[in-house]
């Protein structure tokens, strides 16, 4: 079997949960472009060798976020205490929340669902022709 790394789960990550574009940023509510690690998950987080970037084999660990939420919360880890982490955290999540409407989100998440079922349609073929090379 081979060895988990940050690569690795990362693409499984993509296998089990989808594309993060097809769920809304869990700080402002636009479409997601990422799989972010939770900072604040309870689940084991492990640290890829030689680079140290963390990561959890746990995909609950993860959280959908846009590229902007996403390049802000990890400047936020480099720029207060590891004590302050969790109170600047809930600000910035509460402040990116804050600069997108209800209106906005809602237009939104409806076109994420409407191209959502193609897009699933896509990877069942994709896995469907992956499995028959397998069996062939």
């Amino acid at each position: 079997m081979a060895e988990v790394t940050y690569a690795s789960w990362h693409l499984d990550l993509r296998r089990f949960r989808g594309p993060a574009s097809l769920h809304g940023c869990a700080w402002c509510g636009l479409t997601a472009e990422e799989w972010a690690l939770d900072p604040l998950t309870e689940y084991p987080i492990q640290r890829d060798e030689p680079d140290g970037h963390p990561y959890s084999a746990f995909s609950a660990a993860y959280m959908a976020l846009c590229r902007s939420c996403h390049r802000r919360m990890d400047k936020l880890r480099h720029q207060v205490s590891e004590a302050d982490f969790p109170a600047a955290l809930a600000a910035l999540r509460a402040s990116r929340r804050a600069l997108v409407s209800d209106g906005h989100r809602r237009i939104d998440a409806e076109y994420r669902a409407s191209v959502a079922e193609a897009i699933h349609r896509e990877l069942d073929h994709r896995d469907m022709k992956r499995a028959m090379r397998k069996r062939d």
